[in-house]
């Protein structure tokens, strides 16, 4: 009796198998051609207004404590380019993370977008603010222990030792510099 009930289970089991077999083969044939993903379109105007451009037009020049704003606003426009610039890829369960970075394109026409939504008020003080806010970006790119001490007096500290410590921020930075460089403003 066992060795009955053991061919008929074995005779289901060789049966539904086969039969799963024969719907895969027969149904159409998958295409091969790669999967391609959507472009990475990268933050919007209004994003880039409020994590690029107004954090550097709201910096004060000449005014008590204006080094440490303008860290802590370094702070913020290195953490936008970090959280916008930078999109993760990587497949569930993978422990290593690459990168890939938006569109330089959309970039720029997003840049202008953005910029023209500003005050003229606010186009002056970020023009003004910029230039010492990106050479202090870029000085702690080339030695950020020499700066650490103006970052900690700003309370930022762990933030920027945090963005530091991500190998994919300078590539970030520059992607938002340059294209910046590049968006013709008149």
């Amino acid at each position: 009796m066992k060795k009955q009930l053991f061919l008929i289970f074995f005779l289901i089991l060789f049966l539904l198998l086969a039969s799963c077999s024969y719907a895969k083969a027969s149904s159409p044939a998958e295409t091969t051609a790669p999967v391609t993903e959507p472009a990475v379109t990268g933050p919007s105007a209004p994003e880039l207004k409020e994590g690029f451009f107004l954090p550097v037009s709201g910096l004060e020049k000449g005014t008590a404590g204006s080094s440490l704003k303008e860290a802590n606003g370094a702070m913020k426009v290195l953490s936008f380019a970090e959280n916008k610039l930078l999109i993760s890829i990587s497949s569930p369960g993978d422990s290593e993370q690459s990168h890939d970075t938006v569109d330089q394109d959309a970039l720029q026409s997003a840049l202008l977008e953005a910029w023209n939504s500003l005050s003229a008020e606010e186009q002056v003080l970020f023009s003004e603010n910029y230039p010492s806010l990106a050479a202090l970006l870029d000085k702690c790119f080339a030695d950020f222990s020499a700066l650490s001490g103006l970052f900690e007096d700003a309370g930022v500290l762990p933030e920027m030792q945090t963005l530091m410590q991500n190998p994919d921020v300078p590539s970030a930075w520059k992607l938002l510099s340059d294209t910046w460089a590049n968006v013709k403003t008149d």
